[in-house]
């Protein structure tokens, strides 16, 4: 950095292009160029900005979705005559309609039911859970807190028992929080060792309990506060991967068996026991005297199946044109026809039924006319190094024969489970823990073939680990952060201590959950990671085109790329659904960053700052403080006299701090704050040495 000096000691520091450095967490301070701590802001081209938050577009705890569980994947596609985003939690699958066809307003739906997706890891059970003593408990804003009266030991994400709890005097309970319930962040962490957190399903309101009687059943033991799991997991904690297929949307749910929508609202399991669809095909008759919002019927089917119902959406002069399958019945087989009830002249429709016979699945991925499948079970045989795929434009024929183009390929070189699939150029990219493959479509006879590409510092950790941005792939593998083409890779993290910060302070066991996006908009690759933590804590971002990193504390637990909706989507672990980046609102606006402890190359002698002048665009007004210490690795004393709020006009703001070493703080709270810092000069004085 410009660094000059003058007879009498003084100096003046232009650190200007120091702001467009990013953070190095994981190096000793000398080896730091300038920032080693940040939440909430990132590096560009023009400076350091505050990092822009996102929209609420809706709370899916609110009845009647009520999801209490975290957000595990989105997908988008146009329907409807409208935009429509699909989310999945562990339970359910939601839908989002940009403009409900009927209202012409947003509309919200549950459109699959009845999962059970692992939250977390789950290894070997060492021994049996307590039961120990609440001494309060309060609800506040959509968080219930809870005091015990030992240390509990607890994680977030971990199921608990809550009993005797009660209202407070003579009041009953407005809301009962007894019951399973879930931890959440910040239990864990060291200053709540008494206190646990919990978020999902719990209302509104102010409310304080009577704990007489109260005790919280902590089920198995927690070995200690860092997630760690003593042996590994026999089963990872899942995701969903989501693929569309024109408007159809297809499911991979990893240990359970996936899903499908097609010419429907809703999703139904995706099985060779299973409708997958039903449509008024030409061959069929639309009916007359039907009217929208009609609850229909069916007759058994040839085949013997019964119990499908359905409901009218779509009308054309009391024809129907369109309806979804409320029921999917059973014992159904393909092509059977079935006639609705109601009408003066009944419809009918004709079904579908695959053969898929994937007992759990870990991904989907399109690639042309087909659909390829990736690391799947069939009963208790084990397929997590192959690949199988549709025949041609046809999502339900996946058994090969000489009149289809459906087939499978064992991966023979694979040495672990297939984790993730992702576009690379004109194939597709698939990872292992620690390879690599190219899949390719060759043609007849074959379909689809592959290759070897890559071992050692490339692989994937979750389904959604990896990312594709133009011809190359950005991910995250057990060793840290990487980038590759297909014939090299480079590790993006090792120079910053990024990858080194990632190997620490990961969740290893949670890794499964790790969630990636290309955030297009601006220059960036995002990862939601769960920082010593059962859940999401933190996202950790690099900008491809500057080549640096930032992160910031959020719970984000889901995103996808902008495409469909002109806005990136993402979702967190409590249930919110958000638009990225084009508010600058966060639920936590508090957003800081922090130098190294600077000696400017002199750690003998005293620095004492004299001025300021910073350069700022746009709306906020963060503080700027300054801090010394006497050593590099001591914590830095801040004085509010050594602090200034940064203006827009450039001035130089008079400062007296002095010490060994000097730490320079940005800070902002503002929720509609999207301030760039461009320029940063520092003016100051050697004092004499020690």
């Amino acid at each position: 950095m410009p660094f000059e000096t003058d007879k009498g000691g003084g100096f003046k520091i232009d650190a200007s292009d120091l702001l467009k450095i990013g953070v190095y967490p994981e190096r000793f301070d000398r080896q730091i160029p300038f920032w080693e701590t940040v939440n909430g802001v990132q590096y560009t081209e023009f400076g350091m900005r505050r990092k822009a938050g996102r929209e609420l577009v809706h709370d899916y705890k609110i009845a009647p979705q009520s999801s209490n569980t975290p957000m595990r994947g989105i997908t988008a596609t146009r329907e409807f005559d409208t935009k429509v985003a699909y989310l999945g939690d562990l339970k359910n699958i939601y839908s989002y309609l940009d403009r409900d066809p009927i209202t012409g307003e947003p509309s919200y739906n549950t459109v699959g039911t009845g999962y059970n997706l692992l939250r977390t890891s789950q290894g070997t059970i060492w021994d049996e859970g307590q039961t120990i003593n609440i001494v309060a408990a309060s609800r506040s804003q959509g968080t219930l807190n809870i005091t015990t009266d030992t240390p509990h030991g607890l994680i977030s994400g971990i199921n608990i028992t809550l009993d005797g709890i009660a209202g407070l005097g003579v009041n009953p309970m407005a809301f009962d929080p007894n019951g399973l319930q879930v931890t959440a962040y910040p239990t864990g962490a060291s200053f709540s060792e008494y206190s646990i957190y919990i978020y999902e399903d719990i209302p509104t309101g102010n409310e304080t309990y009577s704990t007489a009687e109260a005790t919280v059943e902590l089920g198995d033991t927690n070995w200690d506060d860092s997630g760690t799991t003593w042996d590994e997991a026999v089963n990872e904690s899942d995701q969903w991967d989501f693929e569309t297929f024109g408007s159809f949307v297809v499911g991979a749910a990893g240990s359970g068996k996936p899903v499908i929508k097609k010419n429907n609202v809703n999703f139904n399991t995706f099985y060779n026991d299973q409708v997958s669809g039903a449509a008024i095909l030409s061959t069929n008759i639309g009916g007359a005297g039907y009217n929208l919002g009609d609850t229909l019927t069916t007759t058994v089917s040839p085949t013997g199946g019964s119990g499908l119902t359905a409901t009218v959406t779509k009308v054309d002069a009391g024809v129907i044109v369109d309806f979804k399958i409320t029921n999917f019945g059973s014992g159904y087989a393909n092509g059977d026809v079935v006639t609705f009830s109601g009408g003066t002249t009944p419809a009918t429709a004709t079904l579908t039924v695959p053969d898929i016979d994937f007992d759990s699945l870990e991904c989907f991925h399109r690639q042309g006319p087909h659909m390829l499948a990736f690391n799947y079970s069939k009963g208790a045989v084990d397929y997590s190094t192959s690949f199988a795929w549709c025949s041609a434009d046809n999502l339900d024929n996946w058994v090969g024969a000489a009149t289809n183009t459906a087939g499978s390929l064992l991966i023979r070189e694979a040495e672990t489970p297939i984790r993730c699939v992702c576009q690379l150029g004109t194939g597709l990219a698939v990872y292992t823990d620690t390879q690599m493959f190219v899949v390719n479509y060759v043609g007849l006879p074959n379909i689809f073939g592959y290759q070897v590409a890559l071992e050692g510092s490339v692989g994937a950790v979750s389904p959604n680990s990896v990312i594709s941005v133009g011809r190359k792939n950005y991910g995250v593998s057990r060793d840290g952060f990487f980038v590759t083409d297909g014939s090299s890779v480079q590790m993006i993290g090792r120079e910053s201590g990024m990858n080194q910060f990632f190997r620490d302070e990961v969740a290893q066991s949670e890794l499964a959950q790790v969630y990636g996006f290309d955030n297009s908009k601006e220059n960036e690759v995002v990862w939601g990671v769960p920082i010593d933590s059962a859940s999401i804590t933190k996202e950790i971002y690099y900008n491809y085109k500057t080549g640096q990193w930032g992160m910031r504390d959020q719970t984000i637990s889901a995103y996808l790329d902008r495409g469909v909706f002109h806005t990136a989507l993402s979702a967190d672990s409590i249930g919110n659904f958000y638009r990225e980046g084009n508010v600058p609102s966060l639920d936590d606006p508090s957003v800081f960053a922090i130098t190294k402890a600077h000696d400017l190359n002199d750690a003998d002698r005293i620095k004492e700052i004299s001025a300021i002048r910073v350069g700022k665009e746009g709306a906020g007004s963060p503080t700027l403080s300054v801090g010394f210490s006497s050593t590099i690795d001591a914590t830095p004393t801040f004085l509010d006299k050594d602090s200034f709020i940064i203006d827009d006009t450039f001035k130089s703001f008079p400062i007296r701090a002095a010490g060994r070493y000097i730490t320079i703080k940005i800070e902002s709270n503002g929720s509609a704050d999207n301030w760039t810092i461009t320029n940063l000069v520092v003016q100051g004085r050697m004092e004499g040495e020690r």
